[in-house]
């Protein structure tokens, strides 16, 4: 019986690891994405006010540390919510 709480804490314990993974190389893969794209994004914005995810939350003025949790946090709220539209991370 023991045995068995083990293994299911090990698997348990497993799943949260790689799904912490995951949304790090995520979150750091789409940060980097918008960070290429935020020039191009200055270009081709129109006269709405839409801003950019890297200048709608301020995110060159922040340090390595704070963006990898944001991103992070980011991409785990954006992996486990239903569609992408429902929720999203806010400050």
């Amino acid at each position: 019986m023991t045995m068995i709480w083990i293994s299911i804490v090990f698997k348990v314990a497993r799943l949260l690891v790689i799904i912490g993974i995951l949304a790090y190389y995520f979150g750091t893969l789409f940060f980097i994405f918008a960070d290429i794209t935020s020039d191009n994004h200055k270009i081709h914005a129109n006269e709405e006010g839409i801003e950019h995810y890297i200048e709608a939350y301020d995110l060159k003025d922040h340090n390595d540390v704070s963006l990898i949790i944001m991103n992070t946090y980011f991409a785990f709220t954006s992996l486990t919510t239903v569609g992408f539209g429902d929720l999203h991370p806010k400050r």
